[in-house]
């Protein structure tokens, strides 16, 4: 990885499970800043929106509704129930496009 650039974002839900989304969210920050210190480019900013974008080597950007930092997809309820949901998301193979999202993130 040449470049690595995540920006993200927590919940500002009162209730106590979003409380413990943010606190997890926060926690997975911190251990993917120290895993990939070693790389110089690699960077995570924390914007303060819902949005969940991943540039990689100004070439890919991820777009998604993935919680990335804090869903853990389903699996303490077995799939099932309120905490199961499908999510979705759009990977773009264009340099020029990640560079603008790069310039636009501040990074």
């Amino acid at each position: 990885m040449r470049t690595g650039l995540s920006r993200y974002s927590r919940n500002h839900d009162d209730t106590a499970m979003r409380r413990d989304k943010d606190w997890q969210t926060e926690l997975m920050a911190e251990k993917l800043k120290k895993r990939f210190a070693r790389y110089e480019n690699f960077s995570m900013t924390y914007i303060g929106t819902h949005e969940k974008v991943l540039c990689i080597d100004e070439r890919y950007t991820l777009v998604g509704s993935y919680n990335l930092l804090s869903y853990d997809g389903g699996e303490k309820e077995m799939f099932q129930g309120y905490h199961f949901r499908f999510e979705g998301g759009v990977m773009i193979d264009d340099a020029e496009f990640a560079k603008h999202v790069i310039k636009e993130i501040g990074m």
